[in-house]
């Protein structure tokens, strides 16, 4: 998952917690859970997120994420906003 690359790799929680919220509401659109096998990294990914940043900026992030359409988080993700 990018979001946990973010977190784990290049130390971005914001961004991080940003991809996760936009994961979590794409799930919720397509109406795909995640699956078993995931949940515990997803788990510690956005816990480790959780915790490099104040509660605050991580909900802010993670709201903005949810709040973009699909294609604007292509368009994140690609840079190109």
């Amino acid at each position: 998952m990018i979001a946990g690359l973010e977190v784990r790799v290049k130390d971005r929680p914001s961004e991080a917690a940003f991809l996760f919220g936009a994961a979590e509401a794409i799930r919720e659109i397509i109406d795909v859970p995640v699956e078993p096998f995931n949940m515990e990294r997803l788990r510690k990914d956005t816990e480790q997120a959780r915790e490099a940043v104040d509660q605050e900026d991580f909900m802010v992030s993670w709201n903005a994420g949810r709040g973009l359409e699909v294609d604007g988080v292509l368009r994140h993700v690609l840079g190109e906003t």
